[in-house]
């Protein structure tokens, strides 16, 4: 079939401008990956690890996460704060439980409706309620740790 050289129609026009808005924020995205420093990239898998755990993190738990983080709590530390200057994290103390110790320092998403920093992380997607202690959390077996 031979293709048809009649004349545009509006719905083929915008869908036509549609598709080049795309692939140009595309090249914009992809070039900005190119240019991404290590350090960029790191903070932005730091990011999307924070985002991954239901309760936030605190510099212990990734210590003993990712690798570029594993047994460096200067700057795993270091990292976190960046998290949070540059608004993405929120750093939240946590008082000591029940049975005393000290507070815990937890840096938990920004954007994870599930935790307000109030140690309540009840499901607001699920009929049935999860809520978990920030102090005793119990792991459900199809979770995973990252």
């Amino acid at each position: 079939m031979a293709p048809s050289h009649g004349p545009v129609d509006r719905q083929s026009e915008a869908a036509a401008v549609t598709l080049v808005r795309w692939f140009g924020d595309e090249a914009i995205r992809t070039y900005a990956l190119l240019g991404e420093s290590d350090k960029d990239s790191d903070l932005k898998r730091l990011t999307d690890w924070v985002g991954r755990q239901p309760n936030g993190v605190t510099v212990r738990d990734l210590v003993r996460g990712p690798t570029p983080w594993r047994g460096d709590a200067d700057r795993a530390e270091a990292d976190l704060m960046r998290l949070v200057e540059g608004g993405r994290v929120t750093r939240c103390t946590m008082p000591p439980g029940p049975s005393g110790g000290r507070p815990t320092e937890r840096f938990v998403l920004n954007a994870n409706p599930r935790d307000t920093c109030d140690g309540d992380t009840t499901s607001k997607s699920s009929s049935v309620l999860e809520v978990s202690s920030l102090s005793q959390r119990t792991r459900k077996p199809h979770e995973e740790h990252n």
